[in-house]
């Protein structure tokens, strides 16, 4: 993946992410052009006339322009083959820079003037794109991206037309700064008299496709109005407000609806109300109006509409901007484009089908019910039963437990360590127990089928339920080996076990009190009196209970006797076999403690219950850890490189660009 950094433009990150995801899908990058960047570089605001051939485009120009500017007028041939700028004297070179980029530097022919007002407006005649000159398509679209402000010309003819309003949705331009201009306004008004004379519509096929219930109404509007006595004015406005009402209509229809403030009814090649009259009265034959004397008033109020129109237009199109405006007029287009090419980039490379595949297979919810579908709950508790009954037995569990409590007694240890077998073997015959396991083996060995085989299965239903994410990312030879993820969860199972264990011992090691002071005083006088002190004091009551001094001499001799070697091995003989006994006495304790825990578990219901619950969901917590992520991990990288391209995209579309330079 490509590094982003701090000083990255907007389109030059979303070029990145572009690359980035060609690599990530093996495709080829979407191309996606980025004008509204380029045109940041200078102060000029290109306003680009496109539509199809014969709308008036070049006619349109020179309307607004106030003289000729674009020479190619003819209403059949090749039209406009080269774009016309209208262009400040002294901005010529930066228009030839604007557009260089996109084209030789001769290919925009420029018609000079010297207004400062408009020192950075520039109008641009462009090409008919859907001329059958295939090179008039394709200079428009180089073009298209470069431009500031869109002025789409439209006729009554083309305002539907499928080509123009596709070309619509491929030039990215913020909604402000595109205007639709509906050209030759007066072959609506001219085509068919009926509107004034009866208010019957005529489908001619200037309008063909156009008589909509909406427009036969308005028809019955103006006809009834006609004989309520209505005025010319009345009715003109009352025309003018039905032709505005289809051509909006109309182009939400088309999809390309645009806003009153930027839409336009005019007639390029009548400017002038006078001209726009006389045009009417051509197309009705009667060019000094004797037959329809009374309509000519009202068709002199649509001429000034119309003119009306014309004049909005160039307002629009040719105030003077200040740089700050320009500035904005640019931004604004800086920012569709990013969004709309982010949505493109997005939608070429499925990018939110793909990161939704990958998401979902890496859902926790997806992978608990493929796992409780390949190790069903009863499965999971025979395994839970097993498991339990695999456990130490009561003799090693005592073993244990009884090595921690020796460890209080600082005499009982020094005997118990050497003598540990001899103590076991006593204490197991005091408490009539025997060292025998009560299950071995496997215990996910159930039904036939080993934890390898089942989990093999699982992963055959994986690779089904996910084949497209397996086969685009390769993802084949990184699954986990089904044996590698039933030893994982065989280790943790035995682990569990221990720990289950080991608790039992905390817990009773816990219930086991510290010897008391008079207990650990007795086994010490054990200790002394035998050897040592019960000698010694036969002699010394010998000797007080002698007569003479022969019984003396022989009391002191006893004494001295017992504290011989001999005495004082029997002695020691005497005091070891008192603390093997209470050592076996201990040990039998110990089984009897652990017998009586583990009894007690089983005997009571609830205590029952809450174990075998806590085992069975110590289980599913392994069989997560062991097999579900494990799983999950072949698939984190490609869902995080997902995750941050999607992240990097909201972040150019938001115009974040902290964020997109940190991702």
């Amino acid at each position: 993946m490509t590094t982003s950094r701090a000083d990255d433009s907007p389109a030059e990150e979303l070029q990145r992410i572009n690359l980035d995801l060609a690599h990530l899908f093996h495709r080829e990058p979407l191309p996606v052009s980025f004008g509204a960047q380029q045109a940041l570089a200078d102060s000029l605001v290109v306003c680009g006339l496109l539509g199809g051939k014969d709308v008036g485009k070049s006619t349109l120009i020179n309307a607004l322009a106030g003289q000729q500017i674009s020479a190619d007028v003819r209403e059949v041939g090749p039209g406009t083959n080269r774009p016309v700028a209208y262009v400040h004297a002294e901005m010529v070179e930066c228009v030839r820079q604007r557009f260089r980029p996109a084209a030789p530097t001769d290919l925009v022919e420029v018609a000079k003037h010297q207004l400062e007002g408009l020192r950075n407006i520039v109008l641009l005649d462009l090409p008919d794109f859907d001329s059958e000159f295939s090179e008039h398509a394709e200079i428009v679209g180089r073009v298209a991206p470069l431009l500031d402000r869109i002025v789409w010309v439209v006729t009554p003819r083309k305002i539907g037309d499928r080509e123009w309003v596709r070309l619509f949705h491929e030039v990215i331009k913020d909604a402000r700064n595109v205007h639709c201009v509906l050209n030759k306004v007066d072959e609506l008004v001219g085509d068919d008299q009926s509107w004034f004379v009866t208010g019957a519509r005529r489908r001619s096929p200037v309008h063909a496709g156009a008589g909509t219930a909406a427009a036969r109404e308005d028809s019955v509007a103006l006809r009834t109005a006609r004989d309520d006595g209505d005025t010319p004015v009345d009715r003109a406005t009352r025309i003018w407000s039905s032709l505005q009402s289809w051509v909006r209509e109309t182009a939400v229809e088309s999809g390309c609806g645009s806003s009153d403030e930027r839409l336009f009814l005019i007639a390029a090649a009548y400017p002038e109300p006078e001209a726009f009259i006389e045009r009417i009265g051509v197309i009705w034959a009667d060019p000094d109006w004797r037959h329809y004397s009374a309509d000519c008033q009202a068709v002199a109020h649509i001429a000034a509409h119309a003119h009306e129109e014309l004049v909005r237009l160039r307002a629009a199109l040719l105030r003077p901007i200040s740089g700050a405006e320009a500035g904005a007029i640019k931004r604004g287009n800086q920012r569709r484009e990013l969004c709309e090419n982010a949505a493109r980039i997005r939608a070429h490379y499925q990018l939110d089908t793909w990161l939704g595949l990958v998401e979902r297979a890496c859902d926790p919810e997806y992978l608990q019910s493929a796992l409780a579908e390949a190790l069903p709950e009863e499965y999971r508790q025979q395994v839970c039963r097993k498991l339990a009954l695999s456990r130490k037995s009561d003799v090693e569990l005592a073993d244990g437990l009884l090595a921690e409590r020796v460890e209080r007694w600082p005499i009982l240890r020094v005997v118990y360590w050497p003598l540990s077998w001899l103590v076991r073997r006593l204490g197991r015959g005091m408490a009539r127990a025997t060292d025998v396991r009560s299950v071995s083996g496997d215990p996910f060995y159930i039904g036939g089928r080993s934890l390898a085989d089942r989990v093999r299965l699982l992963l055959a239903q994986f690779r089904d339920d996910h084949a497209r994410v397996v086969q685009h990312f390769n993802l084949e030879s990184r699954l986990p080996a089904p044996e590698h993820l039933a030893a994982r969860v065989t280790a943790a199972c035995e682990t569990l076990v221990e720990d289950l264990d080991r608790q039992t011992l905390r817990d009773l090691t816990a219930a086991y009190r510290k010897p008391s002071f008079l207990s650990r005083g007795l086994l010490w006088f054990v200790l002394l009196w035998f050897p040592l002190m019960q000698p010694v004091a036969d002699g010394l009551l010998a000797i007080a209970a002698s007569d003479g001094a022969l019984s003396s001499i022989r009391g002191l001799h006893q004494l001295v006797a017992v504290l011989g070697a001999g005495p004082l091995l029997r002695g020691l003989v005497l005091v070891l076999a008192i603390y093997v006994a209470c050592l076996a006495a201990m040990y039998a304790r110990c089984i009897r403690d652990v017998r009586r825990a583990r009894l007690g578990a089983n005997q009571s219901p609830t205590a029952a219950a809450d174990e075998a619950l806590a085992l069975l969901e110590s289980l599913d917590e392994i069989l997560t850890s062991s097999i579900a992520e494990p799983l999950c991990d072949c698939w984190r990288a490609e869902r995080e490189q997902l995750r941050t391209h999607a992240a990097r995209l909201v972040a150019v579309e938001r115009g974040d660009q902290t964020t997109t330079a940190a991702t």
